[in-house]
């Protein structure tokens, strides 16, 4: 019995650590550039990046794009929000790993409001990347990339720990019956 009580408190303050380390190692978003005539973007807190575009050309996923990265691994929400008035026609977003016109991570999603969510690895380069048909005059857009406040959580820990507790329990159970005789000696005398 004191094993499993040992047990369980291992396994507490093993959860208990990782969801301190999550909440201490929140999620980032670092801006690392933009492309695209007319486009510009700004790094507004550690977990927000905005930006809008304006004129009178379509945009291309290849040349109008936000480039990010993460740190660390973490469930992030992306939205791409257009303006009331002026808007792009048949405007579009998506984000791609690696290089502009990259692997598709997400997307491509009609530019509407409604965010999309994506687990994203720390130490990629990631692009957000606008397109669009031609305005028939100006246009505007704008758009965010957020990400959530807490990371994915220490999966390692939370293993060793249940482990931990399943390992308790069992040497608890064995210990409990090597007293006992078994079954089938015990109704065989």
């Amino acid at each position: 019995m004191e094993r499993l009580i040992c047990s369980a408190a291992v396994a507490s303050v093993l959860l208990g650590a990782s969801g301190i380390a999550s909440i201490a190692n929140a999620a980032t978003l670092n801006f690392v550039g933009e492309s695209g005539t007319g486009l510009t973007a700004s790094s507004v807190t550690p977990q927000l990046i905005t930006g809008n575009v304006s004129g009178t050309s379509a945009l291309a996923f290849t040349s109008d794009w936000v480039e990010f990265t993460v740190a660390p691994t973490t469930s992030t929400t992306l939205n791409a929000n257009t303006l009331s008035t002026a808007l792009y026609p048949g405007e579009t977003w998506r984000v791609t790993s690696g290089t502009a016109g990259g692997s598709v991570v997400l997307g491509p999603n009609f530019a509407n409001n409604i965010p999309a969510s994506a687990v994203l690895t720390a130490g990629t380069d990631y692009f957000l990347e606008l397109n669009s048909t031609t305005p028939i005059s100006g246009a505007q857009s704008s758009f965010s990339v957020a990400v959530a406040a807490t990371p994915l959580p220490d999966t390692l820990a939370l293993f060793a720990g249940g482990l931990g507790l399943l390992l308790g329990i069992s040497a608890w159970r064995k210990r409990k019956n090597a007293g006992r005789p078994s079954m089938m000696v015990a109704a065989a005398a």
